[in-house]
């Protein structure tokens, strides 16, 4: 299996060891693409299996090793059979756990896509955004607190363009908010 090394799974799986079927990246072969959800995010990434790779999970670890073994290798390669093969080093694969089913609930995929009549596409700049939740105070560093913040967009009267500030505001911070301005696609 191959996958673009600009693609970073890991970080939608769950640090928690107690909830086993979401610690590891998810390789589905027939779909050709990694999953990986941690129960409040989830991301499908498109790859490319080998005629002999097996779908079933893959460690976290295994991606470590390779951003370690050689990071300017722009592909993380890959052989998934009983256990997982790379550069030499061998993983164990968790056996016996479903992971959850991401296509089958509207709820995490909606079956819609952008550009579909009734959507609304837009662009953030993830920075910009970041920083606006810190600066609202949410997500501080070394706190328990989580970076919520809910986005309200006003939706176009006519046409599809999309470039009106979108309201920012702190979760359980009334008066304090901010704006992010969308990005043209």
């Amino acid at each position: 299996m191959r996958v673009s090394a600009e693609y970073r799974p890991w970080l939608a799986t769950s640090g928690d060891e107690t909830r086993v079927h979401l610690v590891d990246v998810h390789f589905d072969v027939e779909r050709k693409e990694l999953q990986a959800t941690n129960g409040h995010i989830a991301v499908i990434i498109p790859c490319e299996p080998a005629p002999e790779d097996v779908s079933g999970p893959i460690p976290c670890a295994v991606f470590d090793f390779l951003r370690a073994s050689d990071p300017s290798d722009p592909w993380f390669t890959m052989k998934c059979g009983e256990r997982v093969e790379v550069k030499g080093a061998s993983f164990d694969r968790a056996k016996g756990i479903a992971f959850p089913p991401l296509h089958a609930s509207e709820s995490v995929f909606p079956s819609y896509k952008s550009g579909d009549a009734g959507t609304v596409t837009f662009g953030l700049n993830a920075e910009y955004l970041l920083r606006v939740a810190h600066a609202l105070g949410q997500g501080k560093p070394k706190t328990n607190r989580h970076a919520v913040v809910h986005l309200t967009v006003k939706l176009p009267t006519e046409g599809t363009d999309m470039l009106c500030p979108v309201l920012v505001a702190g979760e359980g911070r009334p008066g304090c908010h901010a704006a992010v301005m969308p990005c043209r696609l």
